[in-house]
C-alpha cells in the first residue's frame, strides 16, 4: 500500500472444459443469460491440452458454480 499498489484476496471460481472452439463462449453465454457478470478469467492448459480450466472471477461465485455443475 505504502508504494501506491492494493492488494486483495477474491474467491474465484475453476471451471473444467473441452479445449475446443466455443468452449469459453458456452460458458460465457451460461452466466450472462443468469445475469452473474465475469470479472476476471485465466485459462490453464495442462498435459498437452488434454486437461483445460477456467479460473473465473465472476459477481456470484454460488450463483455461478450451481450454473456451472448443472
Amino acid at each position: 500500500k505504502k508504494e501506491g499498489f492494493k492488494s486483495f484476496i477474491k474467491e474465484v471460481l475453476p471451471i473444467k472444459i473441452k479445449d475446443k472452439p466455443g468452449a469459453l463462449y458456452n460458458v460465457a453465454m451460461v452466466l450472462a443469460k443468469n445475469k452473474v457478470n465475469i470479472e476476471s478469467v485465466y485459462v490453464l492448459v495442462r498435459q498437452a491440452r488434454k486437461k483445460t480450466s477456467l479460473i473465473v472471477g465472476v459477481s456470484d461465485v454460488k450463483k455461478a458454480g450451481r450454473l456451472c455443475r448443472s
